[in-house]
């Protein structure tokens, strides 16, 4: 029973001022292969969930860069990974009421238009900015089209990617797509504290070697 205050105190969150950026990967899971051309069916992808908290009543703005393609249609290796994979991103804010369902849905942005300023080549990256309350919310990013009830269920089956891009300009299904998420305003964005995915676990490993010594 002593061990319990002692694991949750190392799983406890960090915070990461706004403004720093989140990056995150999309993953393909079924549907249509890697490897086909865009638009020859719909695939089933992931959900990244990102969850922050608001300190005072602000506009917060949600600005994601991934599309690895101009204007032109040409691959543009903007994260300098050596490949060309990015989503059409979706994202989708929620309330953070520690129980998410459909009934938290705040907003929804598909492309950015002209409002972009974070490095975007291709109007497929989402944009948008919302004055928002203080409190904790959910932010919720896939590939194009994304359901508030696929959203908060984290498997998106209305898929649409992730993609690559050829010199011809033709746009094929990827296994996955990176993408990097800034949250602007006065905000800070929830991340686990290094280290603690394995801490606990060596803890609890100790644990049993102690018990297994006294039996």
């Amino acid at each position: 029973m002593r061990l319990a205050p002692f694991v949750l105190g190392l799983l406890a969150t960090a915070s990461v001022h706004a403004g720093a950026s989140y990056t995150g990967t999309i993953n393909w899971l079924s549907g249509e292969a890697p490897g086909n051309p865009r638009g020859s069916g719909a695939t089933t992808t992931s959900v990244d969930h990102i969850r922050f908290v608001v300190h005072t009543e602000a506009d917060i703005t949600f600005d994601v860069l991934s599309a690895e393609v101009n204007d032109d249609n040409q691959p543009v290796d903007l994260n300098g990974d050596g490949r060309i994979a990015f989503i059409d991103s979706m994202i989708m804010l929620f309330q953070g009421d520690g129980h998410l369902d459909v009934h938290d849905y705040i907003d929804a942005s598909d492309d950015y238009g002209d409002a972009d300023d974070n490095g975007s080549l291709y109007p497929m990256d989402s944009y948008m900015t919302l004055h928002l309350m203080p409190g904790q919310y959910v932010l919720a990013i896939s590939s194009f089209f994304l359901t508030p009830e696929d959203a908060v269920n984290g498997i998106n089956t209305h898929s649409d990617g992730p993609f690559t891009v050829d010199s011809r300009g033709d746009f094929f299904i990827e296994r996955s797509g990176d993408y990097r998420v800034d949250i602007i305003g006065d905000a800070d964005i929830m991340l686990p504290t290094p280290g603690t995915v394995a801490l606990p676990a060596m803890a609890l490993v100790g644990f049993a070697r102690r018990r297994r010594t006294r039996e």
